[in-house]
């Protein structure tokens, strides 16, 4: 049996690739693909694919028009026509979201490489990184011993740092702010004050005491923007509680309690030694209650005496105007109507809620 060696199928052992009839082997022959894997293989080297050889070459034409021009030194990116004088400003137009789009419309890049890199970047720092535990100063590493030593903390990244926590009788929880602090440290390498991000925690330490940014934002806005959520300013005069806007009233009549005279109700009797209770409510006076907050304020209490105590040693002018003074009232104002807003969405609410049939009912149609 006779075989066609012109119409045979042969394998090119240069470039790894199978050609099949006498033309097609002919170009592939002459191709310069096939002469450079030739060069390879005499140097020792694994040829190239056909789409390596292309991308190789068309750096080189890149190159080739770049000195036609007299654009030697010169960044060029022949798919978007543009120089860069710069190499930094070359590579910034390779990422920019412009030329990667061109890339994928003329067939060099796969769309596909470049989908979700973003969420990668944030997976891969979420593994790396790790949010600063309680008990570590985020300015210094200095660790503690006792991680609930909330007050030894903050004395000494006031003394060492400068830092002071602004407000500090109205914080609600400690805890709360202090880890926020870590997490945006330890994971966001964030600085505290201008929130400029870094490549490491140590590099962000470096610049917040280098530049002097132990302390949280001085703009005020910025400020409440960010740590709003751990204050409760309602003790103070001129805020309006969050439930005080809004009270719920019954549609129905009122119904006045039964008072006896001499101040005494049904439940309770006054006498001269004291108040008789009802045996119905005895599981009420029996109850001692503590307040579930006594070690928070302890905390804040012993914080505020070690603010005051660094305030006399030292001078007043370095330390912020936001620990001697009370809220001001730009904040106090934002307070107030973040909770009407806060008291509309919760009235609105519940009037979503309300039995469709009621609205049938006051109409004063009767089937």
């Amino acid at each position: 049996m006779e075989v066609d060696i012109k119409n045979a199928m042969i394998r090119c052992m240069a470039c790894m690739v199978y050609v099949d009839g006498e033309n097609s082997r002919r170009e592939h022959y002459r191709s310069d693909w096939h002469s450079a894997n030739l060069r390879r293989k005499l140097t020792g080297l694994p040829p190239m694919s056909c789409g390596e050889f292309n991308s190789v070459a068309l750096e080189k034409a890149q190159t080739e028009i770049a000195e036609d021009k007299g654009l030697v030194g010169k960044q060029c990116c022949i798919l978007c026509s543009k120089t860069f004088s710069s190499v930094n400003a070359f590579h910034q137009h390779l990422r920019s979201q412009r030329h990667l789009k061109r890339e994928v419309e003329s067939g060099t890049l796969e769309a596909a490489a470049h989908e979700g890199w973003e969420a990668d970047l944030i997976d891969e720092r979420l593994e790396t990184a790790s949010p600063i535990p309680l008990g570590i100063c985020v300015f210094c590493g200095t660790n503690f011993t006792a991680k609930d030593a909330h007050d030894e903390i903050l004395e000494h990244m006031a003394r060492i740092h400068g830092f002071f926590l602004p407000y500090i009788d109205c914080v609600v929880r400690l805890e709360d702010i202090l880890l926020y602090l870590g997490d945006k440290v330890g994971v966001g390498y964030a600085c505290v004050a201008c929130t400029k991000p870094h490549s490491s925690v140590a590099a962000v330490r470096d610049h917040m005491n280098a530049k002097s940014h132990c302390r949280m934002a001085s703009d005020e806005d910025a400020w409440c923007e960010e740590y709003m959520e751990f204050y409760n300013f309602e003790h103070y005069e001129g805020v309006v509680p969050q439930q005080a806007s809004w009270v719920d009233v019954s549609e129905g009549p009122m119904v006045d309690p039964l008072i006896e005279g001499g101040g005494n109700t049904v439940e309770e009797l006054m006498l001269p030694s004291g108040v008789a209770g009802h045996r119905s409510l005895n599981r009420y006076y029996k109850q001692r209650l503590h307040t579930s907050d006594s070690r928070a304020a302890t905390i804040l209490n012993k914080v505020d005496l070690a603010y005051r105590r660094i305030l006399q040693n030292g001078s007043s002018e370095d330390f912020p105007q936001q620990i001697r003074a009370h809220p001001s009232k730009a904040i106090l104002e934002r307070v107030k109507s973040a909770n009407l807003r806060l008291g509309q969405r919760a009235y609105y609410s519940r009037k979503s809620r309300v039995k469709p049939g009621i609205s049938v009912l006051n109409s004063g149609y009767r089937p």
